[in-house]
């Protein structure tokens, strides 16, 4: 699996964060995103990136997920819908091509990459949606993970 280092800077956000499954996170995003995009309209803030979803914590039960998009400007909030940052600092990032379904499996070889290369994380990885599954077939469909490093 390739995988490229960076270094990034904090990255402005609009997002709602919530507790899910491992099963509804689907649905769960289908719920959040356009949720985000609607407050960013409603309060003209510009969108600079594409939709991301972020996970704090994850386990067999339970998930907590961060749903948003990046955003030009500061934002305040609407509703559920809160401003905050995804974090500088130094990045691992893959690329995952094919249907969301399969991401466990991209994350199982990101899990042994962590170990092979003697990197570590202590932070929520985050995905940035690069295609539209209304536009893109399953197959072709690309997100890219960034891991944070410790």
């Amino acid at each position: 699996m390739d995988v490229e280092i960076r270094t990034i800077e904090a990255q402005r956000i609009a997002s709602i964060r919530t507790t899910t499954t491992p099963a509804t996170i689907g649905p769960a995003l289908a719920e959040i995103l356009p949720e985000v995009a609607h407050a960013l309209e409603e309060n003209s803030v510009t969108p600079v990136g594409p939709p991301f979803a972020r996970y704090h914590a994850f386990s067999e039960e339970e998930v907590d997920l961060e749903g948003g998009i990046a955003v030009a400007q500061p934002f305040t909030g609407a509703g559920r819908v809160h401003g905050g940052e995804l974090p500088a600092g130094r990045v691992a990032v893959f690329l995952h091509t094919g249907p969301y379904e399969k991401l466990g499996d991209t994350y199982a070889a990101i899990s042994a990459w962590l170990e092979q290369s003697g990197e570590s994380s202590d932070a929520g990885a985050w995905e940035l949606y690069i295609d539209d599954p209304t536009e893109v077939p399953a197959e072709h469909l690309r997100t890219e993970i960034y891991v944070p490093l410790a």
